[in-house]
């Protein structure tokens, strides 16, 4: 699994699995989200864009199955 931080006001890192083409998003106030069906080539664009959060809300949420995980306590 892939791992970056991100240089960004809500977001702290973006994962990604290739295996399961899944995109996992860390937010700064401690929610996780999974995004399935996500291809290697948008979580790279992802890493390497200027704002995070705009690039975000506008190429992903939405746009991809997503799901909140939920860790145990």
């Amino acid at each position: 699994m892939e791992v970056v931080d991100l240089d960004s006001r809500e977001l702290r890192t973006a994962s990604f699995a290739a295996r399961l083409h899944r995109l996992r998003v860390a937010y700064r106030n401690g929610a996780v989200r999974d995004f399935t069906g996500v291809s290697q080539g948008l979580f790279t664009a992802l890493a390497n864009c200027e704002d995070p959060d705009t690039f975000l809300r506008e190429r992903v949420d939405g746009q991809y199955p997503a799901r909140d995980v939920v860790r145990a306590a």
